[in-house]
């Protein structure tokens, strides 16, 4: 793993920096047009179906740019679907889903996903059953805060007998969004399906067999992409709060001179710069085609920690004035809520990240697992 800059990554990063400044005073589809002339959507499709194929280190750069000025984060679930067709299919569902990549490598398609949302999984409530047809699911799928009138179609993460699968569909009247109460104030919409009809087609992602690795290579990069984002928040609300604490006076200095603050504000700062070296350190093994599930769910769950304490540590040293509609903190603040449990909360991330780590050493044959571990009476 390099640790040296890239001067053409740097380059792309500003130019990324630069359009993503406006996005506060335009519409998202502006902006996103001017991100479609950069070549983003892109980054991550096959150069066979007109893409750069850029790599992982690449989308960590654009996901943290996404996240320091707050973009709708989009972009991270149209690559979900990116990853599940490029890694996924051959045969005779290539061309029908290559299709896909091409609209979507010329911005001419964007795709929602379905979340989980912390402890909150509504997933279960819902009924898939195999039909004459294909398949028909009803009921609620769980919960999507991506910009509803901007997808045409819903990535939707289902289960059928113990195996997890990744189906792709249009939205429509089968699909309803309906809004659920918040209490950051952002736009969260619960996804319910009333008797939706799809066939073996349109499912990418199947994880039988060979298929686990397919999706745990899926998760990975969603969790990379995710993590990066999160930086992108972390340091954006970081950046506001050391403004802020150096422009506002107490008791003859700025309070950013003080070092209980001083202080707080750096080790916040080092341990962000250590949480982005672990998340360019599983994207580069992703990058190397080497098992990321681990390194990715690990620098999800720290910066997800670290995004919440933060956010809440920014608005703490704002005052009052943090809880205003006037201070840029509270968007971050708000933000971060829901972002940081896109994929859970973090202790469930961290055992989640646990279990792959011990499975991993079981699966080493180091040391007898079980009996080094087993107490002898």
């Amino acid at each position: 793993m390099r640790l040296e800059a890239d001067p053409i990554l740097q380059e792309l990063q500003m130019k990324i920096s630069n359009t993503l400044k406006r996005s506060a005073n335009v519409s998202f589809e502006q902006v996103w047009s001017e991100l479609v002339d950069l070549g983003i959507p892109a980054y991550s499709v096959p150069v066979s179906a007109d893409g750069y194929d850029l790599g992982m280190l690449v989308n960590v750069m654009v996901c943290e740019e996404l996240g320091k000025v707050l973009f709708n984060h989009l972009f991270i679930d149209t690559m979900i679907a990116v990853d599940s067709i490029s890694l996924s299919h051959d045969g005779k569902q290539k061309d029908f889903h290559w299709e896909k990549l091409r609209k979507i490598a010329h911005g001419k398609l964007l795709i929602g996903t379905v979340e989980r949302l912390g402890r909150i999984n509504s997933v279960g409530s819902s009924c898939l059953m195999r039909s004459a047809g294909g398949w028909t699911i009803n009921g609620s799928l769980g919960f999507t805060t991506t910009c509803k009138k901007m997808i045409q179609e819903l990535i939707l993460p289902l289960e059928y007998e113990g195996a997890n699968m990744l189906v792709i569909i249009p939205v429509g009247e089968e699909i309803k969004f309906v809004p659920y109460k918040s209490i950051t104030g952002n736009s969260i919409y619960e996804v319910i399906c009333e008797d939706l009809n799809f066939s073996d087609s349109n499912i990418v992602v199947y994880n039988q067999n060979a298929n686990q690795e397919i999706h745990n290579r899926v998760m990975a990069r969603f969790k990379i992409r995710q993590a990066s984002y999160l930086s992108g928040i972390t340091e954006g609300a970081l950046r506001e709060t050391v403004k802020y604490t150096s422009s506002r006076k107490q008791f003859g200095q700025s309070v950013i001179e003080n070092q209980s603050v001083g202080f707080r504000l750096a080790s916040l700062h080092g341990r962000l710069e250590a949480a982005k070296l672990k998340i360019q350190y599983a994207a580069w093994l992703e990058d190397e085609r080497v098992s990321s599930l681990q390194h990715a769910t690990e620098a999800l769950a720290m910066i997800s920690e670290l995004a919440l304490e933060t956010t809440r540590e920014g608005v703490h040293l704002h005052g009052s004035f943090g809880l205003t509609l006037d201070a840029p903190i509270q968007n971050y603040y708000k933000i971060a809520a829901i972002e940081a449990v896109r994929l859970g909360i973090p202790l469930d991330l961290w055992h989640e990240a646990g279990t792959l780590r011990i499975n991993k050493f079981k699966e080493s044959n180091q040391i007898q697992f079980l009996e080094y571990f087993t107490p002898a009476y």
